[in-house]
Formats: C-alpha cells, structure tokens, sequence
C-alpha cells in the first residue's frame, strides 16, 4: 500500500488508517458518529487548544511531504481551491474488544476524527458538488487537534489535495494530512503543518502562483 492511500476500513473487524497519510493501525469495532444538528462553525485558530488530547499524538505520524509537486499532484484525486467553513460532525474509533458499556466515560482508547465542510471555489483537477466532507484527526468542535496538524483557520482560502476516505461514506482525506493542505502566510505559500511549513519544491508566494505550475501538470497527466 502507497503511503498516500488511504484506509480500508473495518475489514475483517480490523481497520488500517492511512488517512491523509497518517499511519496507524487501529483493530476497530466500533464507529461512534456524533453529527451535529446544524453545521458548527470553526473557532479561530487562536481560541483552540491545539493539543491532541488522549495522547493521540504518539499515534498521528504522519509520513511526511511529498518530494514533488508533480508526486502530490498525481497523489490527489482532487485539487481544489476553497475555504473550511463548519463542523459536520465527530467520531470515535475503538479498538477490537472495546465495550462502551462498560466503560461509558472512557474515552483514553479513542481516536477522534472530525468532519469539515469544504466550500470549493475551484476545482483544478477532477470535478465534483459546491461542498466537499473532508475528516481530520481530533475533535476541533472542543478545540482539540494534533500539533502537527492543526485546525483550520474558519474562512481562509486553502489549496487542498485530496483523496477519496475509504470510510466508504464519501468523504475526504488530504493527501499525507497536513503535508496536503496550503495557505497563504508571510508572504509565500506554505503547508498548514504545525512544523515544518517550508514547501521545497514549490517556491511561490500565492495559491494562484501554485495553480499556473499544477494545471500543466494535470493537463500533462494520462
């Protein structure tokens, strides 16, 4: 398996997570989905904690950027220009055995995923509705996310790439998480990783910058 797919979820009574890139196997029986009544909207970056409760973030390693434009390009299904703009819902993974019974409030052995809504502006390689879901590591309804991966700012245009969730519900994942995911930032573009935010390969001050080099590349593509 290419370290961008993403999981082949509850096979067997098991899970392998890849999403976006993260590498974790997780034996996963149970998938506790808390949908909001109506979108939630995203709290500033700057009012979340910003810290992966659980100590979720021994778990959320991530494999890292991409050596090319041309390799994430080619990794994404889609490419697309837009703006997070509310909170779906959460849910919970718990490992093979777990019984929620009789443990109602712990919550030590979860993985807490979040579901974005995605307004896209623009698609620039493959097509698809106005709105997108796309899940995220930790629960950023309660401000809690992974360092290396942190929520996004509510309204700030994003170049994402993205593959498709294999949670089979039509959801969305960003190609090796946070290392497929770009804002604009002091002057250049740069990854929304909490470390490392420096794109190598990509040199250039806006999303638009990126677009001219991404598009002869798709259009190049089989």
């Amino acid at each position: 398996m290419k370290p961008t797919d993403t999981a082949r979820t509850l096979l067997g009574g098991k899970a392998v997570f890849l999403a976006g890139g993260m590498g974790i196997l997780v034996a996963a029986a149970i998938l506790l989905v808390r949908l909001a009544d109506s979108d939630a909207p995203l709290a500033p970056r700057a009012e979340a904690e910003d810290v992966l409760a659980h100590g979720q973030n021994d778990i959320a390693n991530w494999v890292g950027p991409m050596g090319s434009l041309e390799q994430l390009t080619a990794a994404a299904e889609v490419v697309a220009v837009g703006k997070f703009a509310a909170i779906k819902g959460t849910h919970d993974v718990l490992p093979d055995g777990y019984d929620r019974k009789d443990n109602p409030d712990d919550n030590s052995s979860a993985v807490t995923f979040t579901l974005l809504v995605f307004k896209v502006e623009r698609y620039i390689k493959g097509d698809g509705p106005g709105e997108l879901i796309v899940r995220q590591t930790g629960d950023l309804a309660r401000g809690v996310a992974p360092d290396a991966f942190p929520a996004p700012d509510p309204d700030q245009e994003t170049l994402v790439f993205l593959v498709t969730d294999a949670f089979g519900d039509g959801t969305y994942a960003s190609v090796n998480g946070p290392w497929g995911r770009m804002i604009e930032k002091d002057g250049r573009l740069r990854y929304v990783a909490g470390f490392r935010s420096e794109i190598e390969f990509l040199s250039v001050a806006t999303i638009d910058d990126a677009i001219d080099r991404i598009e002869p590349i798709v259009a190049a593509s089989p």
